[in-house]
């Protein structure tokens, strides 16, 4: 019997975009509590800017997040922006230590969480009293299921409001003895009726003020509301406002105050990161097409060439320095004074700028609008900016028209790119529109404009000039060829021409952090991700045609510590070898991808004017965890179309030395004679361009050569100081003491290199002691994970560092058994009980695509009834060749779970054909390890276990989340979730699980 086509086994929906880690319960008691068990309400709705009616209002017992009950509002409302509820919190001391949360779990994305202020040593003018104001929290996005809202770091959000009231109330406006006296939610979700239940109003750091501190009069909504997720609330920029005149746009001081009437509240937004760019100069956009630079004329009135024509620049880079630059995009290439450029960006943590350009980047990303004084010091230190740019007037409210932004002047010349949000999606669509628009009228220098977008590329696309596309494999089960292809296919769900820029993850999954912090607490562990995954990374991104980079960076490059340094050292490198190829990154064309004599290894052939670039790199599944020695010796590529004069040369840092090459049938044969993870070829039979590539090479050779052995030392002795402890538990060979001393002699070698000032082959020294480290890495992973479906069956066998906690692990299981199932309905043979037990799915099939999920004899496993998934094209002749978002969602329902217990989470799945339409296929995860330490399965040979272990961090309850992102049909039987147990020996593979245990093979054990 199959479920309704919408879907809905319950009330319970679950969003596709956003299936990352909800519902653990609270780390402990704060000062100030709600847990909303009682009979009465206690939230009261307050107001709306639009029609609205509550029509239910009670404590309800059929969701809650923990405990019995919740809060359960049902209201209507049509039109306006804001239907807000109100609760008392008494009055808590704006603190450093303040924070507030509540989970909510709604039926409609976008209710919102606000902090009411009250500053008591300020009057407000209208009413007499104390003034107050609203600062904004994150949205609700995880539609059906239970999510945090919260706000941290009050301090610092109030004292960036209390800037915005100055620039209404005059300077005296002041924060002393400021105090929080309610949070309040905004409900409305848009036209009809919306659902929301309430649950755990937490309000953690609580210091009550004075009982005779003034009181505050009602709040005016300041609607500091977010286009996407927000960091910080900054509000919007004051629109024509002539220059010199109050109101006028100064550093950290120019934004628009909130009106008195709530209706015309402008509704700025706080931004994260989205993507590189570059200075602005003078040159207007074409008539008709704003923004969009195509076949434009520059100041003296030549037609800006197209990419194809463009010419390759082989200077060191154009940098903003003291004039205004020119920026635009021509096609998918972003130019400065017509020349191609590449955005190497960095999230900024607040480093020394001088720093991060001597690290080599060109580009600092920021997540809300800096002053004048920091634009000029960036521009002083040769960096662009990427930042959000300044926001219209009541942007948020479509029903009103928005002024005109006030033109944008020449303090702006830094800013490569704007930056107009992070994790958009459909909701936010309108108001990037009208930003955006608003936008190429108010800035003269057509500086580009960039967002990234979670669902609608096409629109966004629309919308914006670039979209950064944001994914992180590493230490997840997606592989590296697959995260390649990803990246290419993206670009086919945006306006054709659409630019991509990419993220650069340097760090473990936190979920994988936060496993091994309760696995091992008195262990620290490197979060940092290894330095050779980090090019793999990088090269995967620039082959797959990627137009910029941002680094993603938690926190800054000039802390002392050993892991920073390591990280700074490995991103430094790298920066100078994308220096080398900046021209093929920039501008390059990518002709095709060119097999080896090794299925392992593939090369990118990229194609500039008069020159062309392989760039070999090896795609050894399992790489995203720990790379493998990835070394080869007389590697061949057969480069097709290469003019008979080209000549190849082996590209390394410090010299460029020519291969062997050899006319053949197909192309030109170009042998290495050893390769090692990456590499660079350039292919060329112009003296000029080969002269001007030799001069680069020589340039960064010193510097190259003394990173590279800096960080291969480094590793010699992170790796031999976990060698003991590896060893005792027999996971390394014999030869690993022979691979430790080729890597010693190898370090020795190229240090007596970099003294001589040979550069090159200090080099390479360090590749092949970096290669010796990485066989002692990965024989010791292979052995540890050898019995596992998956490495994410252990959330801390995704890293080398992390495999003494993976022992740990191990031994853990080895002296449990398993106890009794925690997942009801899970043999899915009954449809009233997965109902009844709160299992829903949620199905957005695109056009031309049909889902189908029900309980099907064909799906069972060993009698009775299975899960049956299907998403299927309507017709071969219009099967989409990629999937934006996944078609179909099912999600268990919530499970309560224990702090510190360690949880077996089992199934069986088969999936009779390769899944098509992405690269994900089937995704199996929990809510403990999150969609990072997923399972992906594309293909079966008949039934196949998925077994993920986890370790509760609090108790609360967790999840289970399977998602079809493909085409094609998947069977499921006998999933469960096992609580292990003590036991006095180790777990039998002969035990059962239990009442169903003869249709369901043992638990793996972990050896």
């Amino acid at each position: 019997m199959a479920p309704k086509a919408n879907g809905n086994w319950s009330l319970c929906l679950a969003v596709a975009a956003a299936l990352l880690a909800p519902a653990m319960g609270r780390g402990g008691e704060s000062a100030w509590y709600e847990s909303f068990e009682g009979p009465q309400p206690s939230w009261r709705v307050v107001g709306s800017d639009g029609q609205y009616a509550v029509k239910v209002q009670q404590r309800s017992d059929q969701a809650s997040h923990t405990g019995r009950r919740s809060e359960w509002l049902q209201v209507w409302g049509n039109g306006g922006t804001f239907i807000h509820a109100e609760h008392p919190v008494g009055r808590a001391r704006v603190i450093e230590d303040l924070r507030v949360s509540v989970w909510v779990r709604a039926d409609r994305p976008g209710v919102e969480l606000l902090a009411r202020i009250v500053l008591p040593s300020t009057n407000d003018p209208r009413t007499g009293k104390p003034l107050a104001t609203l600062i904004a929290g994150n949205s609700y996005r995880n539609v059906g299921r239970w999510q945090e809202l919260r706000i941290d770091e009050l301090p610092t959000l109030l004292a960036r409001q209390v800037r915005a009231l100055r620039a209404q109330y005059g300077p005296q406006v002041s924060a002393q003895g400021a105090y929080l006296d309610g949070l309040m939610l905004n409900l409305y979700g848009g036209p009809g009726v919306t659902n929301v239940w309430i649950d755990d109003l937490d309000v953690a750091g609580y210091v009550p003020v004075a009982a005779d501190a003034p009181t505050s009069a009602p709040a005016q909504p300041h609607g500091s509301r977010p286009i996407g997720t927000m960091i910080s609330p900054h509000p919007p920029v004051a629109a024509n406002v002539p220059a010199g005149q109050p109101g006028e746009q100064r550093p950290n001081a120019g934004w628009q105050a909130p009106t008195a009437n709530p209706a015309e509240q402008p509704r700025g937004g706080g931004w994260e990161y989205a993507g590189p760019g570059n200075p602005a100069g003078t040159a207007g956009g074409a008539s008709g097409n704003p923004g969009r630079w195509t076949g434009l004329s520059d100041a003296s009135g030549s037609a800006t060439p197209s990419p194809a024509e463009q010419p390759l620049d082989l200077r060191v880079e154009g940098l903003p320095g003291t004039s205004a630059r020119r920026v635009q995009m021509n096609g998918s290439v972003l130019l400065v004074d017509g020349q191609p450029f590449f955005p190497r960006a960095i999230e900024y943590r607040g480093e020394p700028l001088d720093l991060l350009r001597r690290l080599g980047f060109n580009t600092i990303w920021l997540d809300q609008l800096p002053s004048n004084e920091f634009l000029a010091q960036a521009r002083q230190a040769d960096l662009w900016v990427v930042c959000p740019p300044p926001t219209p007037a009541r942007l948020d409210l479509p029903e009103e028209p928005s002024p005109a932004l006030a033109p944008l002047g020449s303090q702006y010349d830094g800013v490569l790119c704007w930056d107009l949000g992070h994790d958009l999606d459909e909701g936010q669509l309108p108001t990037v529109r009208r930003w955006a628009q608003q936008l190429r009228m108010a800035d003269r220098a057509g500086r580009p404009l960039i967002c990234h977008a979670r669902t609608n590329l096409l629109a966004y696309s629309r919308a914006a000039d670039a979209l950064l596309l944001d994914r992180r494999p590493l230490g997840s089960s997606l592989e590296l060829s697959q995260y390649s292809a990803w990246i290419r296919q993206q670009p086919r769900l945006a306006r054709p021409g659409t630019p991509v820029w990419t993220t650069v993850q340097t760090q473990l999954p936190a979920e994988a952090v936060d496993q091994h912090r309760v696995l091992d607490p008195q262990a620290p562990v490197s979060a940092g991700v290894q330095p050779e995954q980090l090019r793999l990374l990088v090269y995967q991104a620039v082959a797959a045609g990627s137009r910029g980079l941002l680094v993603l960076s938690a926190g800054p490059l000039s802390a002392d510590d050993p892991d920073t340094r390591f990280r700074a050292a490995a991103l430094e490198l790298l920066n100078l070898e994308m220096q080398l190829i900046e021209p093929w990154a920039a501008a390059g064309t990518l002709v095709a991808f060119v097999d080896s004599g090794d299925p392992q290894v593939s090369g990118a052939l990229l194609r500039a004017e008069r020159a062309r670039l392989l760039m070999p790199m090896w795609s050894a599944p399992g790489a995203q965890y720990v790379p493998g020695q990835s070394a080869a010796n007389n590697l061949q590529f057969t480069v097709p179309g290469l003019p008979e004069s080209t000549l190849a040369y082996q590209l390394v840092p410090g010299h460029a030395r020519v291969l062997k090459h050899k006319r053949v049938t197909g192309g030109t044969r170009i042998t290495l004679d050893e390769f090692g993870l990456t590499d660079l070829v350039l292919l060329a039979h112009d003296p000029m361009i080969v002269g001007a590539i030799m001069q680069r090479t020589a340039a960064i050779g010193r510097r190259a050569a003394q990173l590279h052995l800096e960080i291969a030392a480094t590793k010699y002795q992170r790796v031999t100081q976990l060698v003991p402890a590896l060893a005792a538990r027999g996971l390394l060979p014999a030869e690993a003491n022979r691979w430790l001393l080729d890597a010693q002699n190898s370090l020795r070698r190229g240090e007596q290199f970099r003294a001589a000032r040979n550069d090159a082959d200090a080099y390479v020294e360090a590749a092949r002691a970096l290669r010796a480290l990485r066989l002692v890495e990965r024989s010791a992973w292979e052995r540890a994970t050898a019995e596992l479906p998956s490495p994410t069956t252990s959330p801390v066998a995704v890293a080398w560092q992390m495999l003494p906690a993976h022992s740990r692990l191990t031994d853990w299981i080895s002296s449990s058994r398993p106890g009794p199932n925690l997942l009801p309905a899970g043999e899915f043979d009954r449809l009233d009980s997965l109902i009844s037990t709160g299992w829903c799915n949620w199905q957005r099939a695109p056009a031309g695509v049909t889902a189908k999920v029900e309980l099907s004899a064909a799906a069972g496993r060993g009698g009775g009834f299975g899960l049956l998934l299907s998403a299927r094209a309507e017709s071969p002749d219009t099967a989409p060749a990629v999937l934006e978002s996944p078609p179909i969602v099912v999600s268990s329902p919530p499970i309560n779970v224990q702090a510190g217990q360690l949880l077996c989470v089992h199934g069986w799945v088969k999936i009779p054909a390769e899944l098509t339409a992405g690269v994900d296929g089937l995704t199996v995860f929990d809510s403990l390890g999150g969609e990072p330490l997923a399972a992906h399965l594309h293909h079966t040979a008949g039934w196949q276990r998925v077994l993920l272990y986890r370790v509760a961090a609090r108790s609360g309850t967790m999840q289970l989340h399977i998602v079809l992102c493909g085409l094609g049909e998947v069977h499921l039987d006998d999933f469960a979730v096992t609580a292990m147990l003590a036991s006095p020996a180790a777990t039998s593979p002969s035990q059962g699980l239990g009442p169903t245990a003869d249709r369901r093979s043992a638990i793996l054990p972990l050896r």
